[in-house]
């Protein structure tokens, strides 16, 4: 068993992975399971902590985008004069 400190999403998804195929294995020790599944829990967490992070700076450079937007001088190079 692997300690699961703080790797890279990358990394953590590759070990859980690898804990799922050794579950599903037939020959699955059974003195395994339990810190199998506690390093799977972990690694999960640590995942879905990840995400919502990298789902929050998406959000906010998304909002950044549309707040520039709105700041910005209107283009009336294209809008017909109508006098």
């Amino acid at each position: 068993m692997r300690k699961s400190t703080s790797q890279s999403y990358t990394a953590s998804m590759n070990r859980l992975k690898e804990i799922v195929e050794i579950l599903e294995s037939s020959q699955v020790d059974i003195d395994l399971l339990e810190p199998l599944m506690t390093e799977a829990a972990e690694l999960i967490k640590q995942c879905q902590i990840r995400l919502k992070g990298v789902q929050a700076a998406v959000t906010q450079s998304l909002q950044g985008l549309n707040l520039e937007e709105t700041e910005r001088v209107p283009d009336t190079t294209d809008v017909p004069d109508l006098a």
